[in-house]
């Protein structure tokens, strides 16, 4: 995979393709280890993660939406 993926694009392990997902289905979320993600859910109910830094929380919780969620499988 060549080149740096956008904000709003996300990494399809099934698919093996890049998908632009729209803002309202991307959520921010924080794993068990501490690890802050963007969430996204496309059109067939597939998960997609893309993890940041923490100093980007801020900001990620601006954009999409809220304060950052425990993510529970």
């Amino acid at each position: 995979m060549a080149g740096k993926l956008k904000e709003r694009q996300f990494y399809n392990v099934v698919t093996r393709k890049r998908e632009m997902v729209p803002a309202g289905k991307i959520k921010v979320v924080k794993f068990k280890n501490g690890a802050y993600a963007l969430k996204a859910v496309n059109d067939y109910s597939e998960k997609m993660f893309k993890l940041f830094a923490k100093d980007k929380l801020k900001s990620m919780e601006k954009k999409f939406g809220g304060k950052a969620k425990n993510y529970r499988r």
